[in-house]
Protein backbone atom coordinates (compact mmCIF):
# COMPACT_ATOMS: atom_id res chain seq x y z
CA UNK A 1 0.00 0.00 0.00
CA UNK A 2 1.22 3.51 -0.78
CA UNK A 3 1.19 5.75 2.31
CA UNK A 4 1.96 9.45 2.56
CA UNK A 5 -0.20 10.92 5.33
CA UNK A 6 -1.24 10.16 8.88
CA UNK A 7 -3.60 11.48 11.54
CA UNK A 8 -3.23 10.96 15.27
CA UNK A 9 -5.88 11.64 17.89
CA UNK A 10 -4.48 11.89 21.41
CA UNK A 11 -6.39 12.63 24.61
CA UNK A 12 -4.68 14.79 27.26
CA UNK A 13 -1.71 15.77 25.00
CA UNK A 14 0.94 13.77 26.86
CA UNK A 15 3.25 12.89 23.95
CA UNK A 16 6.28 15.18 23.69
CA UNK A 17 8.14 13.42 20.86
CA UNK A 18 7.15 10.69 18.40
CA UNK A 19 8.12 9.00 15.15
CA UNK A 20 6.08 7.32 12.41
CA UNK A 21 8.02 4.36 11.07
CA UNK A 22 7.61 1.70 8.39
CA UNK A 23 9.21 -1.72 8.12
CA UNK A 24 11.53 -2.38 5.20
CA UNK A 25 12.73 -5.97 5.33
CA UNK A 26 13.60 -6.50 9.00
CA UNK A 27 14.46 -2.83 9.66
CA UNK A 28 12.19 -0.02 10.89
CA UNK A 29 12.78 3.25 8.99
CA UNK A 30 11.56 6.68 10.00
CA UNK A 31 8.93 8.42 7.85
CA UNK A 32 8.27 11.36 10.14
CA UNK A 33 9.67 12.73 13.40
CA UNK A 34 7.64 15.18 15.47
CA UNK A 35 7.28 16.87 18.84
CA UNK A 36 3.96 17.24 20.64
CA UNK A 37 1.05 15.70 18.74
CA UNK A 38 -1.42 18.21 17.30
CA UNK A 39 -4.51 16.04 17.62
CA UNK A 40 -6.35 15.55 14.33
CA UNK A 41 -3.94 17.65 12.27
CA UNK A 42 -2.88 15.82 9.07
CA UNK A 43 0.79 14.83 8.95
CA UNK A 44 2.32 14.56 5.48
CA UNK A 45 5.55 12.76 4.62
CA UNK A 46 7.34 11.46 1.52
CA UNK A 47 5.14 8.63 0.16
CA UNK A 48 6.44 5.06 0.40
CA UNK A 49 5.07 1.60 -0.23
CA UNK A 50 4.67 -0.12 3.13
CA UNK A 51 2.86 -3.05 4.63
CA UNK A 52 3.73 -2.36 8.28
CA UNK A 53 3.61 1.12 9.83
CA UNK A 54 3.87 2.03 13.50
CA UNK A 55 3.66 5.02 15.81
CA UNK A 56 6.66 5.11 18.14
CA UNK A 57 6.21 7.29 21.23
CA UNK A 58 9.70 8.53 22.13
CA UNK A 59 8.94 10.94 25.01
CA UNK A 60 5.79 11.55 27.02
CA UNK A 61 4.85 13.43 30.18
CA UNK A 62 2.88 10.41 31.37
CA UNK A 63 1.53 7.31 29.66
CA UNK A 64 0.53 8.36 26.10
CA UNK A 65 -3.23 8.41 25.49
CA UNK A 66 -3.52 7.68 21.77
CA UNK A 67 -7.15 7.24 20.77
CA UNK A 68 -6.62 6.79 17.02
CA UNK A 69 -3.72 6.42 14.58
CA UNK A 70 -4.70 6.51 10.90
CA UNK A 71 -2.41 5.94 7.92
CA UNK A 72 -3.69 7.39 4.63
CA UNK A 73 -2.85 7.45 0.94
CA UNK A 74 -0.81 10.45 -0.24
CA UNK A 75 -2.65 13.62 -1.22
CA UNK A 76 -3.11 13.86 -4.96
Amino acid sequence: QQVGRAEIIENFHRTREFAIEYKQGETWKELYHGGAIESGKPIEFTPVRARHVRLNSLKAGEVPTIEEFRILNPTK
